[in-house]
């Protein structure tokens, strides 16, 4: 065998061996990509178990308020319920605050989930407008606000 033979083999060799490591390479690219996508989804579950729940403590909160105000307890009472309130009112959007960060840091892909809480966050603002005006302390979810269009308070 010729010296061009040997390099002829060898460079068959290098090319099938180049070959295999991009098919290796795309494929584990691909478990990674899936891996992504996984904890996105469960980043995105997580968000929404505690968006939900922070939300149920709201009402239930909101519920004992209305209901010791309707039965004329007293102010410390009733202030004391009102500040409980508050407070859950503060975490749940802090939850909503969070959710918004991660898709304007790009942490959830915005298309996937922009039809599935563009109604969420447009009511939310509805419902609470005093909440987000201008020097707010929900800043991510202002943001995301004028991003999908929906109007912010002044």
């Amino acid at each position: 065998m010729s010296a061009e033979h040997i390099s002829a083999i060898a460079d068959v060799i290098a090319a099938v061996a180049a070959v295999m490591a991009v098919v290796i390479a795309h494929q584990q690219l691909r478990q990674v990509n899936r891996s992504l996508r996984h904890g996105s989804l469960a980043t995105l579950l997580s968000l929404e178990s505690e968006m939900n729940t922070r939300k149920q403590e709201v009402e239930k909160c909101s519920h004992d308020f209305f209901k010791l105000v309707a039965s004329n307890a007293a102010p410390d009472e009733i202030d004391s319920a009102y500040r409980h309130l508050e407070g859950c009112f503060e975490s749940w959007l802090n939850s909503v605050d969070r959710f918004a960060y991660c898709i304007l840091k790009k942490l959830l892909r915005e298309r996937d989930w922009k039809p599935e809480y563009l109604p969420y966050l447009r009511k939310l603002l509805q419902d609470h407008p005093e909440r987000f005006g201008r020097g707010t302390i929900y800043n991510n979810c202002r943001r995301l606000a004028i991003r999908w269009n929906i109007p912010v308070p002044q």
